[in-house]
């Protein structure tokens, strides 16, 4: 009873031990780190536009408003300067 339970771990540790190798080897590759760091880039890019542009659609309507209103124009001019 007791040794089908023992092999049951040693066999749960060794795939443990190659899981940890193939995760070691992996983040030792330059490719995958390039691979990685660009994708965070870009998603961090992407993320950011969206989260600017979700503001600016939200701030629209406060356009009128003495205090927000050329806070607002100032972003939206340097929005569209940006993009030409």
């Amino acid at each position: 009873m007791n040794s089908d339970r023992d092999e049951q771990l040693l066999q749960a540790i060794s795939d443990l031990t190659v899981e940890i190798h193939r995760l070691a080897n992996q983040q030792r590759s330059w490719k995958i780190a390039l691979r990685n760091g660009l994708m965070a880039g870009l998603g961090g890019v992407l993320g950011a536009t969206v989260l600017v542009s979700i503001l600016v659609y939200t701030l629209q309507p406060f356009r009128k408003l003495e205090g927000l209103g050329p806070v607002i124009e100032r972003l939206d001019r340097t929005l569209k300067q940006t993009r030409n």
